[in-house]
């Protein structure tokens, strides 16, 4: 990711947002939690969402991006120097967040200590990397975890494909001997990817582009670690940012159609290529709320009177 920053007048203000995706054992499937408005402003695109009596429209999906995203993600880590990384503060943030992951399992938790005890000691070692690492490179100090988790991951999906493992124990317990990486790179995170219709019941990737997607989650709920002293959107790149808002609210798979329309009254038309408010009322008119539609529709055409698709919609 790169290293610009959100302006305060347009960086998001609230958000309950785990504390990491690669934290999984603090909230599993919680990532349908995680929004934020505002953030970057991002370049139009093609934007959509359906409704009654609305067109289909083609949005841009994050593998249309993956050239760009992927060179977003390598800016950073480049940004982010081996002598950081190899500070003793952001080696104790990482064997930290490595406990916590494994703690999401039923068998050898590492250490045998309360979950509320280990999120306790997670905010002093935040707090302390930060001083190290500060800004996007905050989020880089997470790289060697990210890495270590996709290769876990990758691993244990092998073996069910070999019937080393059954799937049953992928999602719920994989040995520790086995798995360390996976467990303690990622946390218990295929029951969330297949809660977000990533990933199948055989843990078989349901899109192209769905591993793209979980490299973007798990690096804003990294920054999500650090949302006390700085916005988590503001500790991406733009595109980064763009990308992730407009799959959370575009798609109609991503999250159920209440959820999406709440993410969409935090973002700005910018980030997500169409007015937000026309969204919304998209979204309301597949549930049925055609009074709030309505009313969501007025404000934008109050704005912008000759917007043809608002019109089109309220006629």
């Amino acid at each position: 990711m790169s290293a610009q920053h959100h302006s305060p007048s347009t960086a998001p203000t609230s958000d309950p947002i785990p504390t990491a995706f690669v934290l999984s054992a603090l909230v599993i499937g919680a990532v349908a939690m995680a929004g934020r408005g505002g953030g970057h402003k991002a370049p139009d695109g093609h934007g959509g969402a359906s409704g009654h009596g609305a067109k289909t429209q083609r949005w841009t999906r994050p593998g249309e991006q993956a050239e760009a995203l992927k060179a977003s993600f390598a800016k950073r880590a480049a940004q982010t120097p081996k002598a950081l990384h190899d500070s003793p503060e952001a080696r104790a943030l990482l064997a930290h967040a490595e406990l916590i992951n494994d703690h999401a399992f039923v068998t050898a938790p590492i250490p045998a200590r309360k979950k509320e005890e280990l999120y306790k000691t997670l905010g002093p070692l935040v707090s302390d990397a930060w001083t190290r690492a500060q800004g996007p490179r905050f989020v880089g100090l997470g790289e060697p975890l990210f890495a270590r988790c996709t290769r876990g991951l990758e691993q244990v999906r092998a073996d069910v494909r070999a019937g080393k493992l059954t799937v049953e124990l992928a999602r719920t317990d994989p040995p520790i001997a086995q798995y360390a990486d996976y467990r303690q790179g990622c946390g218990k995170l295929i029951p969330e990817l297949i809660a977000l219709k990533l990933m199948d019941g055989q843990l078989q990737w349901r899109r192209d582009d769905a591993p793209l997607i979980m490299e973007l989650l798990q690096r804003y709920r990294w920054a999500g670690l650090a949302a006390r002293m700085q916005q988590p959107a503001a500790l991406i790149s733009p595109i980064e940012w763009q990308a992730l808002s407009r799959w959370r609210i575009l798609d109609p798979e991503a999250f159920p159609t209440k959820r999406r329309i709440y993410l969409a009254s935090l973002v700005n038309a910018e980030v997500l290529g169409q007015e937000p408010q026309l969204v919304m009322a998209r979204l309301e008119l597949e549930q049925g709320r055609r009074e709030q539609a309505i009313t969501l529709l007025k404000r934008l055409l109050a704005r912008q009177p000759q917007h043809k698709e608002a019109l089109k919609l309220l006629g």
